[in-house]
């Protein structure tokens, strides 16, 4: 059975475990699914990134955007990281202007230090949000770029709620498995096959 959709996934869970006692526990064992699956994805660091030129102190985060992982930007041909900073720590920037040295975030905002005097490209980089799967939001990009990393993850998690110790050993090496394929797929993705690598400045600090 092909699993695009929720249902189609719950359907699966209970077949693969082949228990009665699952049926009524099949969401449960979905939503910590979803809770394991949140946090290897950001372990893995499962990565998109978004480009645009910052014109003042504030960058808005992508909308599916679950945690930063860093924030770059570019004068010339160098590349400059700007690390995140407690908002206490940079007070001492404030009503200043220059290239920025730290963020902090205000709810869906990135807020840059001090508040840049000239426009720059930047490019993000981001964990994407898992929305919660459900009869009405019935998939997810993680569901559609591997299945098998939702099915093994769940009937892991049944396999638990079921106290069988051979299904969870059995299920937890699929699930990880199923992760690395879905975290190498990424990598290969991110590394174009034909493009030379080239190296590009580097600096931690805006020193320049």
């Amino acid at each position: 059975m092909t699993i695009e959709s929720y249902t189609d996934l719950q359907a699966e869970v209970v077949s693969w475990l082949s228990n009665d006692k699952i049926q009524s526990k099949v969401a449960t064992c979905i939503q910590l699914a979803e809770a394991r699956i949140r946090n290897d994805l950001l372990i893995r660091r499962m990565e998109r990134s978004v480009h645009g030129v910052f014109n003042g102190a504030v960058i808005f985060l992508p909308t599916d955007c679950e945690a930063i992982q860093r924030l770059m930007y570019y004068v010339g041909e160098a590349e400059y990281s700007v690390p995140y900073a407690d908002p206490k720590s940079v007070e001492r920037y404030t009503d200043t202007v220059g290239d920025p040295v730290a963020y902090t975030m205000v709810d869906q905002a990135v807020i840059l230090y001090p508040t840049p005097d000239t426009a720059r490209d930047y490019t993000l980089y981001y964990v994407p949000f898992i929305a919660d799967l459900s009869f009405t939001n019935t998939s997810s990009w993680v569901l559609g770029r591997a299945p098998n990393v939702y099915l093994f993850a769940a009937c892991l998690e049944g396999a638990g709620f079921l106290q069988h110790e051979a299904l969870m050993g059995v299920f937890e090496g699929r699930y990880k498995q199923a992760m690395e394929s879905l975290y190498q797929a990424s990598e290969r993705q991110r590394m174009p096959s034909n493009t030379p690598l080239v190296a590009r400045p580097y600096r931690t600090t805006a020193q320049h």
